[in-house]
């Protein structure tokens, strides 16, 4: 059973690391119309709040806690987890842009328009379909999300220990 200390030092938690820090950050990347910066903060933010969710940090599950973070922003741009994963989050964090797909390849060519007005990151595919992300609206989700997870997670004595077991590793502290 959890204790309303655990409760109160999860609820800290959210709203000193994932409020004041993570938000703050992507709210000023969009405020300076750094539109890389903020789809890059989310695609790493978006992974923090699925570690949350399955309670694991291990590397070796990354794909699993991207994709738990993507699902809980709920079906506000239709994209699936796969493609979110794949496309944008590795696109972004490994190759700088995210890779598209090409007629004979594996998504080596990359277009990509990055928008002066800090809301929109679109790559377009080979055939000049759209295969990109709206990064406000990605922003509005996720803080959407990360607010019911806390909210969810306070009401469970088991999600309070995972919680507070995550940002313990997150944050490279030792176990209470």
């Amino acid at each position: 059973m959890s204790s309303p200390d655990e409760e109160e030092t999860l609820n800290f938690r959210f709203e000193e690391y994932v409020r004041g820090f993570m938000e703050h950050d992507i709210e000023e990347a969009i405020k300076a119309k750094l539109n890389f910066l903020a789809a890059l903060g989310l695609a790493t933010y978006t992974e923090v709040l699925g570690k949350l969710q399955v309670g694991r940090t291990d590397s070796a599950a990354t794909r699993l806690c991207f994709e738990a973070g993507w699902s809980l922003l709920g079906t506000w741009d239709g994209a699936t987890s796969q493609w979110a994963y794949g496309k944008l989050r590795c696109g972004l964090v490994h190759r700088y842009f995210p890779p598209v797909e090409k007629e004979g390849n594996s998504g080596d060519g990359v277009v990509t328009v990055l928008l002066p007005g800090g809301e929109e990151i679109i790559v377009y595919g080979p055939n000049g379909e759209r295969q990109g992300i709206a990064v406000v609206p990605w922003f509005d989700a996720w803080k959407r999300a990360w607010r019911e997870l806390r909210t969810g997670m306070l009401a469970s004595d088991e999600a309070v220990h995972r919680g507070l077991r995550v940002f313990r590793e997150l944050l490279n502290e030792a176990p209470a």
